[in-house]
């Protein structure tokens, strides 16, 4: 079998990723109302006080689960595989990281801090 050069594989991804993280105002008025309150009852269940934490948010989104990480004193990072979907309400949310971790690992791994 052949093996696609890495610019032809990451096409379908990149293709996926703009249509993904074009819809944020979408997925914010049709996915959150279902998706907000199972987020706050897994951040509600977390095991240790999260106040004064750094909170990684992989698969951010829109920014729901962030939002209710802040709530509870955490210091959230966005992380999203997609500009679009971080770059929705920016200015009301935590920082935010587009990044393929699935593939490429997090920044923060080795960062205890």
């Amino acid at each position: 079998m052949a093996r696609l050069s890495p610019t032809t594989e990451d096409e379908p991804k990149a293709e996926i990723a703009r249509a993904y993280g074009s819809g944020a105002e979408s997925w914010d008025r049709g996915a959150v109302p279902v998706y907000g309150p199972l987020a706050r009852a897994l951040v509600d269940r977390c095991p240790i006080p999260l106040a004064g934490l750094r909170a990684l948010d992989v698969g951010a989104g829109t920014g729901v689960a962030s939002d209710i990480l802040v709530e509870r004193g955490a210091k959230a990072v966005a992380v999203d595989l997609t500009v679009g979907m971080l770059a929705y309400r920016r200015e009301q949310r935590p920082p935010g990281v587009a990044a393929d971790v699935a593939s490429r690992g997090s920044p923060f791994m080795n960062d205890p801090g």
